[in-house]
């Protein structure tokens, strides 16, 4: 993967560490089976700034309205505090807010069936190749002995 940083430096990135989907997220007391956006049709929704979910919320659904925030704590938080139906964000990101916040009203919903997928990788100047293979060849060790797994799992993400 290639990306032009702001100041037009180019960078590249790793293998990805792990991948991830999207997550839906709804107050506690929404029980709903969702298995899609379709059951939202029409329902004020949330996502965060600056990410792949906000035009995915508006183009996969037909929205009351999509609200904006500054990060995914506020989505969940809008969510827990009834102000929106649903949000979406990073479900490992979700999954972690909530196991370490008892005061979110919010659980992510298990029945949703995800249509993005992302990845998290290191960034690394285009530049530094030596650099990029050292850090895919420590990826590859820890992924196959089970570290990254074991690392996700103690952070509940």
């Amino acid at each position: 993967m290639l990306i032009t940083a702001p100041r037009g430096e180019v960078i590249d990135f790793s293998d990805p560490v792990f991948s991830y989907p999207e997550g839906l997220v709804v107050n506690i007391n929404d029980k709903t089976a969702y298995r899609s956006l379709a059951e939202l049709k029409g329902q004020v929704v949330g996502a965060q700034a600056g990410t792949i979910y906000v035009e995915f919320l508006k183009k996969n659904l037909e929205p009351a309205e999509v609200k904006v925030y500054d990060s995914l704590a506020e989505v969940v938080r809008e969510v827990s505090l009834g102000h929106i139906k649903a949000g979406m964000g990073d479900a490992r990101i979700v999954r972690y807010q909530l196991a370490h916040d008892a005061g979110l009203w919010a659980r992510l919903v298990p029945t949703y069936e995800p249509k993005l997928t992302g990845s998290v990788g290191i960034a690394v100047r285009k530049s530094d190749t030596e650099l990029l293979n050292k850090i895919n060849a420590s990826l590859a060790k820890l992924r196959a002995d089970g570290t990254i797994d074991k690392i996700l799992a103690k952070w509940g993400v």
